[in-house]
């Protein structure tokens, strides 16, 4: 990535009119002593305070905190400069992120860990999981960490105003299955608003919100799933909630559709992307990427399947957005069309679509394994940062971890049209994969999931630990 798009504009050299007075001559003796006394001076207060490189410790950069008890790699020896944080879990993993205006940072996930459990909660057995919302400052200290014991909480969003809303499932005991969904507000401050999990009013049972977006008026946009014997058999739906937490317009997907993600587009029409399924038997299976816009009384504007151009659909799912004023960038996955690999080889895909859901233009890539794109940012340059998972060892984001061995996550640089000019693989031999991406004021904040005891990441904590890490770019 080209490092010039993100230095600001140099101030002008000073022109004859703005040339500074002469200075007056000293002795050129004394001028000589004068600096030989206060370089002296200088460098004896840096070194007190450890800003020069001299000598033993001073030599060492202080590690990067992290919420485990094992080592964690110096910021020297990360592939990029920033920091790492991971919480500690046997299973789960941060899902989603967003960046407030005042630039903290919320990070939503799920663990499996009772490490973190608030000194009042009911006792729930290892397996159970906890809902975790943890708000970071900009230079990766912890400021808060809420934990729920029994929820899983799945996405986060933050209004223009700052406000925070983290949507998810709640009611979890004994088993895996969803009992309920929840949805939470937080002030910009971080004082928490509301929570609400009871949604009789739509006269159905939920599973659990997936998505969520915010509307400028403060309106809420969550998609999620419904009545069914068992989660995989549920249908899924969009909903509205207004700003004070109650239950709005519901509209249901019927049997036929999958909603990966929801997002407000600037004239508060709302599109959701996913994917579309011929018949409810072949959900095990791909089903034809989709995108579909209701307006902000839940009523049906376009629907689109896409293909590649031509009369093969695109088997898929689209797994996240970004509204740009070109349009709505998306990102995903597509079966590849000459497999190599195994049978379920993907590739990640990027296309662009119009307001009005046609398919202007989109890319893929990938290699010998399941590539997909499961994030997507716009950087102020215009530039885009997606992130995603890579089984592949060879192709666009190869590595030899992959090699019978768990997938990695990835950092992919594009420019506006979506061709990748740089990509950083990050993980080691077992399960690592990155979910999503938002941009701050320097750079990128990414969250995931960390498995790998090696590699180029701090070493698992839990063996399933919750990632999160800020690039400078």
């Amino acid at each position: 990535m080209d490092l010039t798009d993100f230095m600001p504009a140099s101030a002008p050299f000073p022109g004859p009119s703005q040339q500074p007075p002469p200075a007056k001559k000293a002795p050129t003796r004394l001028v000589v002593i004068i600096l030989l006394v206060v370089a002296l001076l200088a460098a004896g207060v840096a070194y007190v305070f450890g800003l020069l490189p001299w000598g033993g410790s001073k030599q060492e950069r202080e590690p990067i905190p992290i919420l485990s008890t094992t080592p964690s790699p110096t910021e020297s020896a990360l592939p990029f400069t920033g920091w790492v944080k991971t919480l500690c879990s046997s299973a789960g993993g941060f899902g989603d992120v967003a960046v407030r205006p005042d630039g903290v940072i919320v990070a939503v996930g799920t663990i499996n860990s009772s490490d973190y459990d608030p000194p009042d909660a009911e006792e729930y057995g290892p397996g159970i999981p906890r809902g975790v919302v943890a708000f970071y400052a900009p230079d990766g200290e912890l400021l808060d960490l809420i934990v729920a014991p029994g929820h899983k909480y799945t996405a986060v969003e933050v209004s223009p105003n700052g406000e925070v809303v983290v949507v998810g499932a709640t009611k979890y005991r004994e088993t895996t299955t969803n009992n309920g969904s929840i949805a939470m507000k937080f002030a910009a401050d971080g004082t928490q608003l509301w929570t609400v999990s009871d949604f009789d009013q739509w006269d159905l049972f939920t599973y659990g919100f997936t998505g969520v977006s915010i509307e400028e008026s403060g309106n809420i946009t969550v998609i999620g799933l419904y009545a069914g014997d068992h989660i995989d058999d549920g249908n899924y739906f969009i909903a509205r909630i207004s700003e004070n937490g109650t239950p709005g317009w519901f509209r249901s997907a019927g049997n036929l559709d999958r909603y990966s993600d929801v997002k407000t587009m600037p004239d508060n029409n709302i599109v959701v992307l996913g994917s579309s399924y011929e018949n409810k038997e072949n959900r095990d299976q791909s089903g034809i990427v989709m995108a579909v816009s209701l307006n902000t009384e839940g009523e049906l504007l376009w629907y689109q399947a896409y293909t590649d151009g031509g009369s093969n659909p695109f088997y898929g799912d689209f797994t996240n957005a970004a509204i740009t004023p070109d349009g709505i960038l998306v990102v995903g996955y597509v079966d590849a069309p000459n497999p190599v690999g195994p049978d379920d080889e993907t590739n990640a895909v990027i296309a662009l679509l119009t307001m009005s859901g046609t398919l202007e233009w989109w890319q893929s890539y990938g290699g010998n394994g399941r590539d997909a794109f499961y994030g997507i940012t716009v950087l102020p340059s215009s530039r885009i940062v997606t992130v995603g998972m890579t089984y592949s060892s060879d192709g666009d984001f190869s590595s030899s971890n992959n090699v019978d061995h768990g997938p990695d996550g990835f950092v992919a640089n594009m420019n506006q049209y979506g061709f990748i000019e740089s990509a950083q693989v990050y993980g080691g031999s077992s399960y690592d994969t990155l979910a999503r991406v938002a941009s701050t004021s320097t750079g990128i904040v990414v969250v995931g999931l960390n498995s790998s005891s090696d590699g180029n990441l701090p070493p698992t904590c839990g063996g399933a630990d919750a990632l999160i890490l800020h690039i400078e770019l």
